[in-house]
């Protein structure tokens, strides 16, 4: 064993943070390439290198550190080593792009193990989703590869082939995915991907036949990979079979078991196959799977509402569910346009929407905000036809009314003038284009302030921690802004925040938030309750390679103001900063009593970046109050 391997066993093995410096500085690094590059340890090596800021230029790599580097992954052939290094690469896939060439040539290397080969096609993949140049050869290579290749290194390559596909939509990637199920190569994982690709081509398909087809070859490959004992397979077919039943106006009962089949299936997936995290495309694609999830929770929730209205809060339904289904394809698939699923789930709720009984709803609204006298003489008319219908829903004798015209539901509005029935039609088209937006203004604009606040925090600046904090707390603020919206009766995860005796324990809180954040995390472990975290016990813990990030949870039902929160709490989150990024989350139940209602997004939200004289690095709090000890709307007072 070499001089510089001894180094850094020893400082390992004491427990201690190493630096370039530490194992003789960079010259030293350098004339150690060969040792490095062939080392076992040449993943912590690498790890070391670019994790010490002090040796590079943020501006342009050292040609040094680039010699070392690309030495490294030529080199090594190290199963463990070069899977560590793959996952550090994928940390920082922009700044090492110029390792793509060495990558590629290893993947392609038929002499070479089929692990290593995979590795090797994955670091070349992350680089290439972010450089379109690189993109075409990584493509151009894929397409190239021979179905006579190593049969374990072609499972890889059909995984490679399908997120490609995702993202990206080369027919000949399909092409190539297809010629590997004829050739019966890349067994379960080459199913699944061109299930993948199918699935794609539906959500993007133009006219409703397309999409159908679509969907219903990617059921058939989902099902054949089924067979290999593909758990993720299994979800995907029960998601495909959700939205069929939807489209086919299956019963409410009906459409719930096959969502109850899909929330098995969902957590068979979770237990077994969720445990590989740090391979990348797989967070890429438990983000998918979260997606349909989620689409098939919104099909039946808005199915209960279109058999039964929720009177008391029909608002949410319509902002939280019809719409999002609506425009399902940019509001939860995340995409620019709209495609396949709209071409199925579009008539339905047009015939639900357009007519009774949500624009029922919109009327009543409406004379709210009109009373003019013009208007006034056939309100009171129109006010008690609206009453009736709403009563005749609650009896249970307007099941049969849903396909009716909203004249039918209200007669009295055949005697507003012509003029008023336009504005009123106009005031329906504005309020449904108003809440097709993704996310809300207010949101978006919490989140801008915060992220320019925190730029006072150096860490933050970090690129990687930048963007892995962003992330975590953008869906943070989307985990407030849902459960200030849902109702007990729009959402039975809500249930605890109307909860009065006894008041809820913060563990509540914690459960409802990992479980919400725990499929939007593409890299990076989510824990609970993690140990040993500066001396105390951070409630729910982000864990990346190289930073983690802590969210500390709390409960408070004396003095929820921000001044006290601070005082009472912050110094605790604070600590758990001392060895990593210095940002955090401190979630608060807010239990005090809310006669007059939880306030604004904002009021519930604040900054606070604090420092010491004996500390004076800049540490961001970022405090979020969740309403709880709830009163429903209609018992607010003002």
């Amino acid at each position: 064993m070499k001089e510089i391997e001894q180094l850094l066993i020893k400082s390992l093995q004491a427990g201690e943070s190493v630096s370039v410096d530490d194992l003789g500085g960079l010259n030293t690094y350098h004339d150690s390439i060969d040792v490095i590059a062939n080392s076992k340890m040449m993943d912590e090596f690498l790890k070391i290198l670019l994790e010490d800021i002090t040796i590079f230029d943020q501006a342009a790599e050292s040609p040094l550190i680039q010699d070392i580097v690309i030495r490294s992954f030529a080199n090594n052939n190290d199963p463990v080593a070069i899977r560590n290094a793959i996952e550090t690469l994928c940390t920082q896939p922009g700044r090492l792009a110029y390792t793509f060439d060495t990558l590629l040539h290893r993947a392609g290397d038929a002499s070479g193990q089929s692990l290593n080969r995979g590795y090797f096609l994955l670091g070349a993949f992350e680089i290439a989703i972010r450089n379109k140049a690189k993109l075409y050869s990584l493509i151009g290579y894929l397409i190239s590869v021979k179905t006579s290749d190593d049969p374990r290194y072609l499972k890889y390559v059909a995984k490679i082939i399908g997120v490609c596909f995702t993202d990206f939509q080369t027919e000949d990637l399909v092409d190539k995915l297809t010629e590997f199920v004829a050739a019966k190569v890349g067994e379960d994982d080459a199913l699944y991907e061109l299930g993948m690709c199918f699935l794609t081509k539906a959500l993007n398909s133009a006219t409703q036949t397309q999409a159908i087809s679509n969907f219903d070859s990617a059921m058939k490959l989902f099902k054949q990979a089924s067979l290999y004992g593909r758990h993720d397979a299994d979800v995907y077919t029960a998601a495909i079979l959700t939205l069929k039943k939807f489209v086919d106006r299956e019963t409410i009962s009906r459409l719930k078991e096959q969502v109850e089949a899909l929330k098995r299936a969902l957590s068979i997936y979770n237990a077994w196959d969720n445990y590989n995290q740090q391979i990348h495309w797989v967070g890429l694609r438990n983000t998918e799977i979260f997606y349909w999830y989620e689409m098939a929770d919104y099909l039946t929730t808005l199915l209960q509402h279109f058999t039964t209205p929720a009177w008391l809060e029909p608002i949410v339904v319509i902002e939280k569910y019809l719409v999002k289904i609506y425009d399902c394809s940019r509001t939860i698939f995340k995409k620019v346009a709209t495609g396949g699923l709209e071409l199925l789930t579009r008539p339905i709720i047009k015939a639900k929407f357009i007519e009774q009984p949500e624009k029922v709803f919109l009327l009543e609204q409406w004379l709210n905000l009109n009373k003019d006298k013009e208007l006034a003489i056939i309100a009171q008319q129109l006010q008690a036809d609206i009453e009736i219908y709403k009563s005749s829903w609650q009896t249970g004798n307007g099941e049969g009314a849903v396909s009716g015209s909203l004249a039918d539901a209200v007669p009295s509005l055949a005697q507003l003038p012509t003029h008023i029935l336009t504005e009123f039609e106009k005031f329906v088209m504005a309020y449904t284009a108003d809440q097709t937006t993704d996310v809300s203004l207010i949101l978006k604009k919490q989140f801008n302030d915060l992220t320019n606040g925190l730029k006072a925090v150096g860490t933050y600046n970090y690129p990687e921690i930048n963007n892995a904090f962003n992330t975590i707390l953008f869906y943070s603020l989307r985990f407030l802004e849902l459960r200030m919206d849902n109702t007990v009766a729009n959402h039975s995860k809500a249930k605890y925040l109307f909860q009065t005796k006894p008041f809820p324990k913060e563990d509540v809180l914690q459960a409802d938030y990992f479980e919400y954040m725990q499929p939007v995390m593409l890299k990076g472990k989510i824990k609970v309750e993690e140990m040993d975290v500066a001396g105390g016990r951070a409630d729910v813990y982000f864990e990346y390679l190289s930073f983690n990030f802590c969210t500390e949870v709390k409960r408070e039902f004396k003095d929820t103001s921000f001044d006290a929160l601070k005082e009472k709490y912050l110094g605790q989150a604070k600590e758990y900063q001392n060895t990593s990024a210095k940002v955090g989350i401190l979630l608060v139940l807010d239990l005090l009593p809310k006669p007059n209602g939880i306030g604004s997004l904002e009021s519930n939200i604040k900054l606070e970046i604090v420092s010491t004289t004996k500390d004076p690095e800049p540490r961001g709090i970022v405090i979020i109050k969740v309403p709880a000890n709830r009163i429903t709307p209609s018992s607010i007072v003002f």
